[in-house]
């Protein structure tokens, strides 16, 4: 019934590992560099250069995603689109309990598909302002269009913010949906349903997701706001 599918190339596994291990460096560090911790007693030039050259590392990652994307034709299974948005609300629903059905999806969903495409967009403009920011001498014509160098530093720690919430979101739903997917980020490999065979029946009790918490939590809200029925008189 099922057969092992190629899922992820190596370019994108590579591409992910990376990923995760410059943005485990320049998230903290960047954060050091805007409020330094006295207590911690940790070089700042020495922070400030192992930042510094993982945001290089990272724009020249991130410009070979584009590449990748661009010339095998990989952005139409990453880019957020306008069918992408009308799907979202359902989406929000199943992962809210509101639903017991998942949405139908593609290689991924439309909100990995939101997240995705907002990293790529946030992580560039950090990247460009960090650079703004590393040579002002350079480059503060620049600056001064943008807003000054504060609005600059305003951009990169928004981006840092967007990422610190939005990485343990990632990790929690690659491990509470389908682990078959995470294993494909390590092997490449997943199980797909041969062409022509429908999805395995599932039973109703499971279908229930927990009898919808996010309804009943709706429900008992709705109650309290009920109006009474007035005693007849």
């Amino acid at each position: 019934m099922y057969r092992l599918t190629l899922r992820q190339t190596v370019f994108l596994r590579v591409f992910h590992w990376l990923l995760v291990l410059f943005i485990l460096i320049i998230v903290p560090t960047g954060f050091y560099i805007h409020s330094p911790l006295q207590w911690l007693h940790v070089d700042f030039g020495r922070m400030f250069a192992v930042h510094v050259f993982t945001g290089f590392c990272l724009s020249y990652l991130l410009m070979a995603r584009a590449y990748y994307a661009l010339f095998h034709q990989d952005y139409k299974s990453v880019v957020f689109t306008w069918q992408d948005f009308k799907e979202l609300p359902s989406l929000l629903k199943y992962y809210l309990f509101f639903q017991a059905e998942k949405p139908p999806e593609r290689k991924y969903n439309s909100g990995q598909r939101l997240i995705y495409t907002s990293w790529f967009i946030f992580l560039s403009l950090a990247d460009i302002s960090g650079a703004l920011a590393y040579k002002k001498n350079h480059f503060l014509f620049i600056a001064r269009l943008a807003g000054g160098l504060h609005h600059l530093d305003w951009v990169t720690l928004g981006t840092a913010l967007l990422l610190a919430f939005t990485i343990p979101l990632h990790i929690y739903l690659s491990f509470s949906e389908n682990n078959n997917f995470l294993q494909a980020m390590v092997t490449g490999y997943s199980y797909e349903l041969k062409p022509g065979q429908g999805q395995p029946l599932v039973p109703e009790q499971s279908k229930t997701r927990a009898k919808l918490p996010g309804l009943w939590l709706l429900n008992k809200f709705k109650a309290l706001f009920r109006k009474s029925p007035r005693p007849v008189a």
